[in-house]
């Protein structure tokens, strides 16, 4: 008498998440739900492939999907394979603006970024032409509102997290018009 013995073939989801857009596309990360496995092969579409637990590629264009795979094997030796199709998306554009006029007459009176709405994390710096901090906010709903700065140029440095958690620098000079 011989006994078989039968494992189910393991079955996961891919996760993926953006972290960065630059000069090489739109980065991306991808992970098993699960991390108990001791060898995986990534078929990452137009990013190549990669044999990371945890690979992080770059796509060349947004707006486009991209196939994803990842056969996998376990600690018992089971094989399996998962497979996706993911839309790679661009970072939010963000818009501040580049002049301002603070005079009390409710238009342009306050510096920010336009559509905060589309903002989940956010730290904003302004400086003066010294390079001492004028104002600082993590809130995109806050903007500045100068009350004694002298009229002029003032450089700002902002980092945005967008609604699909990917960071962005943005960065630039603002004209305060009195």
């Amino acid at each position: 008498l011989r006994y078989l013995s039968i494992k189910p073939t393991p079955h996961i989801g891919i996760q993926a998440g953006g972290f960065a857009q630059g000069q090489a596309g739109y980065g991306y990360w991808f992970q098993t739900e699960r991390d108990s496995f001791v060898s995986y092969t990534w078929n990452l579409g137009s990013a190549g492939s990669s044999n990371l637990a945890t690979p992080r590629v770059y796509f060349s264009q947004s707006n486009a999907t991209e196939p994803v795979s990842v056969s996998y094997t376990t600690k018992s030796g089971c094989t399996g394979r998962t497979d996706t199709v993911i839309r790679i998306l661009g970072l939010t554009g963000y818009y501040f603006p580049t002049s301002f006029t603070p005079n009390g007459d409710g238009i342009n009176d306050a510096f920010g970024i336009a559509g905060p709405e589309y903002v989940k994390q956010y730290k904003l710096h302004i400086f003066n032409r010294w390079g001492e901090k004028v104002f600082y906010t993590e809130n995109p709903w806050e903007t500045w509102k100068p009350q004694t700065e002298l009229p002029g140029q003032y450089i700002y440095k902002a980092v945005v997290q967008d609604i699909y958690s990917r960071w962005k620098e943005v960065d630039g000079v603002v004209l305060l018009v009195r």
